[in-house]
């Protein structure tokens, strides 16, 4: 099983710099210290951030900065979306109180799991989601819906801390995933076959790419499973190719 030390926390673009000290602060507490920013828009060594760490600045030091979302989960194997945005069952989904049951028991001691956190003013957007294997969901009764930032991330480490530590009697079931990043190798490459066949959208050209993503994230993929869609993959290039440099004979009139 997963151990929360391990898990990897993201905060994608954050702006205030109070925010980004306070979930150091949080890290520390629960002993995470994998932290990664993508983007970040705030001052992360300004006076704000540093009282807002305390004795977990060194945290903010530490993290490892990232141009963007694919970059910073490129090693990672299980990536959950905290994100309350609606988007129609485009990927499995859970509301906090459900990740024991519908995903940690899913993971094994293999797997590399981060937490993804998005803006403060309009969280994550849909091609980052598409991103991530998972949704999660802090359920509110309130009519403003929308959770501060660090309340955010210290509710979910609260509560993944509670999960992980769980003593379990059953046997860990071990899945064999695929190598990191070969997700997005394939991705990459049947974006481009779609593109040489003419089959893309090209007034929604991403929009075929993400429903793609979401279907291979609910299907939870193996190694082997990848391994065999490559193949398909490569046999469908294999023959464009041979079409394109072998074309048919003509047939030539006596």
């Amino acid at each position: 099983m997963t151990k929360l030390g391990d898990i990897a926390v993201i905060l994608v673009s954050p702006k205030g710099a109070l925010n980004v000290g306070s979930v150091a602060r949080l890290l520390g507490n629960f002993g995470i210290k994998d932290f990664r920013l993508v983007a970040p828009r705030c001052d992360l060594k300004s006076v704000e951030c540093k009282q807002m760490a305390m004795h977990s600045f060194g945290l903010v030091e530490s993290a490892k900065i990232f141009p963007d979302l694919q970059s910073a989960v490129a090693d990672l194997t299980q990536v959950v979306a905290l994100s309350g945005r609606s988007v129609e069952d485009r990927r499995p989904s859970a509301d906090i109180y459900e990740v024991q049951d519908k995903i940690c028991a899913k993971w094994n001691s293999e797997d590399r799991v981060g937490l993804v956190f998005g803006r403060e003013e309009i969280g994550l957007k849909l091609e980052e989601l598409c991103l991530c294997h998972w949704q999660v969901e802090i359920p509110t009764s309130g009519e403003h819906s929308s959770i501060n930032l660090a309340s955010a991330v210290g509710i979910s480490l609260s509560w993944f801390h509670q999960v992980l530590k769980a003593e379990t009697s059953v046997e860990e079931f071990q899945i064999d995933r695929p190598k990191m990043g070969q997700d997005i190798i394939f991705f990459e490459r049947m974006q481009k076959l779609m593109d040489e066949v003419k089959f893309s959208n090209k007034e929604n050209p991403t929009q075929l790419r993400d429903d793609l993503w979401s279907i291979f994230h609910r299907a939870d993929l193996d190694d082997r499973e990848l391994r065999i869609l490559f193949g398909i993959l490569t046999a469908l290039e294999n023959s464009i190719r041979q079409k394109v440099f072998h074309p048919p004979a003509l047939h030539q009139k006596n």
